[in-house]
């Protein structure tokens, strides 16, 4: 009968640790679940900062080539308002010599 005791308590004790054992591999799986979730989370936000970042070099390109288009218009315009400029003396100066012409002829 004390064998028989002996059995069941030994019995009772391997069945209450594999209880706990079952509750800590529950526990360990729970823990890893909860880190997976939170590396998804920041894998998921690292992508979306990616994507900004990836948008905002996108729209500094398109800028950057908006200023240089811009930046060669201006150029144009410099160089045509200076040949505007010297056409514009050029006529002066001889708007001058036919002035000079006619009054020479006037005399």
């Amino acid at each position: 009968e004390d064998k028989g005791m002996r059995q069941e308590e030994a019995k009772e004790k391997k069945t209450e640790d594999e209880k706990e054992r079952k509750e800590e591999e529950s526990e360990q799986r729970m823990e890893e679940a909860k880190r997976m979730e939170k590396l998804l989370v920041q894998s998921l936000e690292l992508e979306e900062t990616t994507r900004q970042v990836r948008r905002m070099f996108a729209e500094e390109a398109a800028n950057r080539s908006v200023i240089e288009h811009l930046q060669a218009k201006l150029r144009d315009a410099r160089q045509e308002r200076a040949r505007n400029g010297e056409q514009l003396e050029r006529a002066k100066e001889r708007l001058l010599e036919m002035e000079r012409q006619v009054k020479a002829l006037d005399l």
